[in-house]
């Protein structure tokens, strides 16, 4: 499991530290550990990412402010998806609204 925080960074001016530990539980060592420094405007989808664990498209763009910076967001995602942090999956298409979703299946898994 990867233990994702938010902490302020008041150097930054409105900006906080994302914080991602994973640790083994057989051997204690820790095998994941970095922190991102985030602009303020990424707050509203990494607050959604803290609560959720899971980023649904397009409704990553819900509740973020025409004035937040687009790139970083952006960027801030792929970094996430690409370390396999967070799962983006795409809205369900069958009638099961907005908070529908679905979870990616691992080549080779079974299906259940």
């Amino acid at each position: 499991m990867i233990a994702l925080t938010k902490k302020g960074f008041p150097g930054m001016g409105g900006g906080f530290l994302l914080h991602a530990r994973a640790t083994s539980g057989l051997t204690n060592m820790d095998y994941l550990r970095f922190s991102i420094l985030c602009p303020e405007s990424t707050e509203v989808v990494v607050d959604r990412l803290l609560a959720d664990r899971v980023l649904v498209f397009p409704d990553v763009w819900v509740g973020v402010s025409e004035e937040a910076d687009v790139e970083a967001i952006a960027d801030l995602v792929k970094v996430l998806a690409w370390a396999r942090i967070i799962d983006l999956v795409p809205r369900t298409s069958g009638g099961g609204g907005s908070g529908s979703t679905t979870t990616r299946k691992r080549k080779g898994s079974a299906a259940t």
